[in-house]
């Protein structure tokens, strides 16, 4: 990309989205397979990727702010499920959204069926003080560069971080430039 120039001064714009995605990095955890990782105040950024045949699990407790992301794979689907009920706290009534999301190959191929055994477990598993209800929040799922489903949640703001960590796919550079020649920084 090109250097752009503001008094002298050269800005090399790779440089400075790439100070920008660190800094975003640093507030990151990515569940890898057959694991599972619980937010917190260092780490409110959670996701998971790579879901092609194994399925993601989110639970989100909104009014506190914290959540868990599993990815579940092979036979070890409702295990993991298991353990991420069992972090869940069970001293308090909460309301937690939750979502499972299919992998890639399993929805082209119209495969659900562990998709429905885990909806099931979770329906007959969930502890009485806990009320699911179904995410409220649009996820922005998408299919990432391993063609398989991806997703990103900050649990401080209850909004989805996909398009932010996965920029190059959504950064429109023409608008970018314009933005910067409005702030008085020219080519």
């Amino acid at each position: 990309m090109k250097d752009y120039i503001n008094s002298g001064n050269k800005i090399n714009i790779d440089q400075q989205i790439l100070s920008i995605l660190n800094e975003i990095a640093r507030h990151v955890a990515t569940a890898e397979m057959n694991e599972f990782i619980i937010s917190d105040s260092n780490k409110n950024i959670i996701g998971t990727v790579g879901l092609a045949v194994c399925d993601g699990i989110i639970f989100y407790d909104r009014k506190n702010k914290w959540g868990i992301v599993g990815h579940a794979a092979g036979d070890n689907k409702i295990a993991l499920l298991s353990d991420m009920l069992k972090k869940l706290p069970i001293d308090k009534d909460i309301v937690i959204e939750y979502a499972i999301v299919t992998g890639y190959d399993n929805i082209r191929n119209g495969n659900y069926t562990d998709t429905n055994k885990m909806l099931e477990y979770l329906k007959n598993n969930c502890p009485e003080n806990i009320k699911l209800i179904p995410f409220q929040t649009d996820l922005g799922i998408r299919v990432g560069q391993s063609y398989g489903n991806e997703f990103y949640f900050d649990v401080k703001s209850g909004k989805t971080a996909s398009q932010i960590l996965n920029y190059y796919d959504y950064l429109d550079f023409s608008s970018f430039n314009d933005k910067l020649n409005n702030k008085g920084i020219s080519k």
